[in-house]
């Protein structure tokens, strides 16, 4: 029987947005099932946790189970990578930033207070790499405190008024951590980056073109997005030659990306090999109106010219067919790879959905409340869906806006489900923060929907968290 899996991936695509990425690979043990894990597999100290729908599992995080603390592949100074525990940032309670203290900003009390705490040392082009570790000692009183910069001086002093400050044990030595190998598998066009760990585990990293030569973001549209340059405005006054930046003195970038249709609220974007560095004083952008107009540049950037078009790796999407699950895995597949997003489908209501609160839920657009009349008197749940300029058309209408809701639990959110109606035929309006002035909600470049009653949210699947033993 041919040994199958899937390897699981995430990484940070376009916008920060993280993603879940899977691949057939025949050196994992077979499943009851394919992909029932996505091969993603635990060793003696790492262990995988899921969210599980009654059998369809998601990927959530990795847990070190010696340090009891989820934790995620990090490049340290020694330039080996180490599974490191979630943790604060290292201060220091002398000028010469050699008394180190743990030092975070007072937080939300539902985040539980981080029990390790890292020192960095800063490199070009934005780039931190980890230098230490040290096991939180518990909360002090609060003191002013420096901080090591960029250039490995010392400063400050900080008052430390809006921070927790925590007393820190002795250094914890990169040899009780887990060490992660990478690794490379080839997939055709795509190849899978991962890491192997010193436990006998595999975690995740990206996921590489090698036509394009660079590591590519899936969308949930089936494009391996090839990263590399931020769209920077453009070069010409007609707001057609776009114009790609990078940080003086950094790598320069293999490709840039526009919008197919600016303004638009479709985000499709064209790719480009870049061009040369371009020296020009001025710069356009389109303002919110879509015009283009005279933009300066940034300082400590240096800026590339449109280049040839490139054409991204593309994949068709397919759904799961498990008997019975009401929530199936959702991949983008070609001849080779088998990839996966964050997304989910659910059958029951005929639409993708992500894990939301704890539930499987249409993200499609979300319920705002506004009202009805100009003394705002009358309340109403609306969702407000951008459209873009006229020339855009209107965008699909969603079919479901959640809306956040305060739960017997401050720390547990909670989420109402609206099937999406016809567009509001009348004005809403909005109150200001004081509550002493109630005015017309501008809502230019966008549309406005009504709303239907509540789904009860037991038509949602629940997912359980488990952890793998």
């Amino acid at each position: 029987m041919e040994r199958r899996a899937i390897l699981a991936l995430v990484l940070v695509g376009l916008g920060g947005c993280k993603q879940l990425l899977g691949f057939d690979d025949p050196t994992i043990a077979p499943d009851a099932e394919p992909a029932a894990d996505d091969g993603y597999l635990s060793g003696t100290r790492l262990k995988l946790k899921w969210n599980d729908y009654s059998g369809t599992r998601q990927f959530v995080s990795v847990y070190d189970a010696d340090f009891d603390e989820t934790c995620q592949p990090t490049v340290w100074s020694d330039g080996a990578t180490y599974c490191m525990p979630r943790t604060g940032g290292v201060s220091y309670t002398d000028a010469a930033c050699t008394q180190p203290i743990g030092a975070k900003f007072h937080q939300n009390p539902c985040i539980p207070q981080p029990r390790f705490f890292a020192a960095i040392e800063a490199l070009a082009c934005n780039e931190v790499r980890r230098t230490k570790l040290f096991r939180s000692a518990g909360l002090q009183a609060s003191v002013p405190f420096y901080t090591r910069n960029a250039s490995g001086g010392c400063d400050g002093p900080n008052p430390g008024t809006s921070f927790d400050e925590f007393r820190l044990t002795a250094e914890v030595p990169t040899t009780d951590l887990v060490d992660l190998t990478p690794t490379t598998e080839a997939m055709g066009r795509l190849a899978r980056r991962g890491f192997h760990g010193s436990d006998g585990s595999r975690l995740p990293f990206d996921v590489y073109d090698t036509t394009l030569d660079t590591p590519c973001a899936l969308s949930t549209s089936g494009t391996c997005a090839p990263t590399g340059a931020s769209p920077l405005g453009f070069e010409d006054a007609s707001c057609n030659l776009a114009v790609a930046a990078r940080l003086t003195g950094c790598p320069t970038p293999k490709y840039g990306a526009r919008a197919r249709r600016p303004g638009c609220p479709d985000q499709t974007l064209d790719f480009f090999a870049l061009g040369p560095e371009l020296d020009t004083s001025s710069l356009y952008q389109r303002d919110s109106s879509n015009v283009c107009v005279g933009s300066a540049q940034s300082p400590g950037y240096m800026y590339f010219g449109q280049g040839m078009a490139v054409l991204p790796a593309t994949l068709a999407r397919t759904v799961d067919t498990a008997p019975g699950r009401q929530i199936q895995r959702v991949y983008f597949t070609d001849a080779m790879a088998k990839l996966r997003t964050a997304m989910l489908f659910d059958t029951l209501h005929g639409t993708d959905c992500f894990t939301v609160g704890g539930r499987c839920l249409p993200s499609d657009a979300s319920a705002q409340t506004y009202y009805t009349s100009i003394l705002c008197n009358t309340a109403v749940d609306v969702a407000i869906v951008f459209s873009g300029p006229p020339a855009c058309g209107l965008p699909p209408a969603p079919r479901y806006a959640i809306k956040s809701t305060a739960g017997a639990n401050a720390c547990e959110a909670t989420y109402e489900v609206f099937p999406v109606g016809a567009p509001h035929p009348g004005m809403v309006f909005a109150r200001s923060a004081d509550g002493l002035m109630c005015s017309p909600l501008s809502i230019q470049g966008s549309v406005v929907y009504d709303l239907g009653k509540p789904i009860d949210a037991s038509e949602f699947a629940t997912s359980t968290v488990i952890t793998d033993p």
